[in-house]
């Protein structure tokens, strides 16, 4: 349109027309779009407008050319007929032919080519291809014999069918919507106005929590190295917790199991001396008491003494039994000395030269022996050192969140 120097309050029209011509002749609004974008401000001298413009591409593509090439082959007749060759205005002049009216403005293409069209009448084939050739370039002759050709009334009909087109764009639109496809289209048209509606809305918040973010990744970036360590020891010693929870959790259960067990054997064995001592008549009054309170703890040391004498017994007489217990004690030593070792070897990675875990104890002791105050004063420094990041960045994390909700 602006090639065409047309102004935006003639979209309609131009729409319309071009919806029209699609409908109506061999080619689409895209490859319409495309020839007219060829022509460029050739079309503007066309007295007929984008009406006669849309008609003869309309023509060309109902004879093979369209798009570009239709676009590119109407321009030079165009200008084979404003800027003729003189050999061309000796031809049409002979002929009778005018190009422009008496006020100096082109005529009609219609007009043009029929007065051609009535001037070779009679005349043989070649007499009229040597008249074409003379006035229009030879790559351009099949276009202008297809224009030829629909001169007169199917030129006139096809033109007035798109100038009296208002409407013709929404007509094609609500064809091509009267489907499957077209109601989808239409959902997906609005699913996406909810999503742009949702996000305009939602924009000044994700904004401010980005402005937050930013700001809270900046502080962490302007962190010193000590200040970045901390944090680093501190996710691990967080991470590390979880497990160990999950650990102690399963050995107080089965401490707690066990201990259960051993209390309700020393109920069954505590009952069984009360009656052992009753059967015998001798407890009674002060005694009665003394038994009362003395009963509990024979009980356990009855318990004690009778888990004894099952393990003694077991242990000589079952070889099994002994074996077994024999490897699970040892797997008990080698698991307190891989715990040992580990401590070993953990600390001598940081630089230490422990043999044992003895000496890393006498190390220890040592160290709280000589340097106990320096100790106290370097672990409470750090200790503000750790809580001051740890705050800073827990504030940190409170003010992105608040962001989200405040939208500032």
């Amino acid at each position: 349109m602006s090639a065409l120097g047309m102004e935006t309050s003639e979209a309609d029209t131009m729409v319309d027309q071009m919806s029209k011509t699609a409908s109506t002749t061999n080619t689409s609004v895209a490859q319409l779009g495309e020839a007219i974008l060829t022509i460029g401000a050739t079309a503007k001298t066309v007295k007929g407008g984008t009406a006669e413009l849309n008609t003869a591409l309309g023509i060309l593509a109902n004879n093979g050319i369209k798009g570009a090439e239709g676009g590119t082959h109407l321009r030079n007749v165009i200008l084979a007929l404003q800027s003729p060759t003189d050999k061309a205005a000796a031809c049409m002049e002979s002929l009778g032919v005018e190009v422009y009216d008496s006020e100096g403005n082109m005529r009609s293409l219609n007009d043009i080519l029929g007065d051609l069209n009535t001037s070779m009448d009679g005349m043989t084939s070649a007499e009229k291809q040597n008249i074409i050739s003379s006035i229009f370039n030879k790559t351009d002759l099949a276009a202008v014999n297809s224009l030829l050709s629909n001169t007169g009334d199917s030129w006139d009909s096809l033109q007035q069918s798109i100038t009296e087109s208002g409407g013709a764009a929404q007509q094609m639109a609500d064809t091509q919507m009267d489907n499957l496809s077209g109601q989808i289209t239409i959902l997906k048209s609005a699913l996406e106005g909810l999503a742009i509606s949702f996000g305009e809305i939602l924009m000044p918040k994700i904004r401010a929590a980005a402005k937050k973010i930013q700001e809270f990744v900046d502080k962490l970036n302007g962190m010193n190295d000590e200040q970045k360590e901390t944090v680093l020891k501190i996710a691990a010693v967080v991470a590390a917790i979880g497990p160990m929870l999950i650990l102690f959790g399963k050995v107080t259960s089965t401490v707690g199991t066990a201990m259960k067990g051993f209390s309700g054997l020393t109920k069954v064995i505590a009952k069984l001396g009360v009656k052992i001592a009753g059967s015998s008549g001798s407890i009674t009054g002060l005694g009665s008491a003394l038994g009362a309170v003395v009963g509990p703890v024979l009980a356990v040391v009855a318990v004690i003494g009778t888990l004894a004498a099952a393990f003694a017994t077991l242990w000589k007489t079952n070889d099994e039994f002994r074996e077994n217990i024999i490897g699970t004690w040892n797997q008990i030593k080698e698991t307190i000395s891989g715990f040992c070792q580990g401590i070993v070897d953990r600390l001598n990675s940081l630089g230490f030269e422990f043999e044992s875990i003895t000496e890393v104890l006498s190390a220890v002791w040592q160290g709280f022996c000589d340097l106990l105050a320096p100790v106290f004063e370097g672990v409470f420094k750090h200790i503000a050192i750790t809580l001051s990041t740890v705050l800073d960045v827990i504030l940190g994390i409170v003010d992105v969140f608040i962001s989200v909700f405040q939208g500032d």
